[in-house]
């Protein structure tokens, strides 16, 4: 019995198409090189047989169930298809747990990123101060249980009050007018002056004329 009349399985099959319509197109080694087979190994299972000693007929050749997962996965071949074309559910289910275990493997990573992120914004902000601005609202920042800030009230600034120069007295001579609507104590002096004299010098007036109706 000849290789030829052996024939690829269909596992076989599919492993070889998707390969030979991969972009760029893989060579058996360096797609034996993804998961660490060799070159012989892949051929073989791609071929469907291997070879036997000297003058024996070759062998038909079927791979693990393992072997096989991990040669569909360098290829991006999905589980369902190895299932159906391959007609290898075995290997299908291996390889849905290794897909499996790679997006928990990527939720953790980004999981981890975002919290490191997360701790380095918290250590590089400063602190925020509350709508008062009496204390720190930021982390590690400790407040009152009574609500008082503990902290003293900053002083406020105090302005000097304006210093007035003294005015001058002013002096007024006896006799003289004061302005209209003037209250000082000499123009008043002055009025009640006038007066007297003016009393006076109508009195003697008054005395003259008496003096001369008499002598008349």
């Amino acid at each position: 019995m000849s290789g030829d009349a052996l024939g690829p399985t269909p596992e076989g099959q599919l492993i070889r198409q998707v390969r030979d319509l991969s972009i760029p197109r893989l060579s058996i080694r360096a797609a034996a090189k993804r998961i660490g087979l060799s070159a012989e190994q892949w051929g073989y299972v791609e071929r469907g047989y291997r070879p036997a000693g000297a003058g024996q007929p070759p062998r038909p050749f079927s791979p693990p169930a393992a072997t096989l997962a991990k040669m569909a996965h360098a290829l991006r071949i999905t589980p369902e298809r190895l299932e159906s074309e391959g007609q290898r559910p075995d290997a299908a289910e291996i390889l849905r747990e290794i897909l499996h275990h790679e997006v928990e493997a990527a939720d953790a990573a980004r999981a981890a990123e975002t919290l490191t992120v997360a701790k380095s914004n918290r250590i590089q902000s400063p602190p925020m101060t509350d709508p008062a601005g009496s204390r720190p609202t930021g982390p590690g920042s400790t407040r009152s249980t009574s609500g008082a800030s503990p902290w003293p009230p900053a002083a406020s600034p105090t302005r000097p009050a304006p210093r007035c120069s003294p005015t001058p007295p002013t002096t007024r001579r006896r006799g003289t007018a004061s302005a209209p609507g003037s209250t000082s104590a000499t123009g008043y002096g002055s009025s009640r002056t006038s007066s007297a004299a003016r009393r006076s010098a109508a009195a003697g007036r008054h005395r003259v004329d008496s003096t001369q109706l008499v002598r008349r």
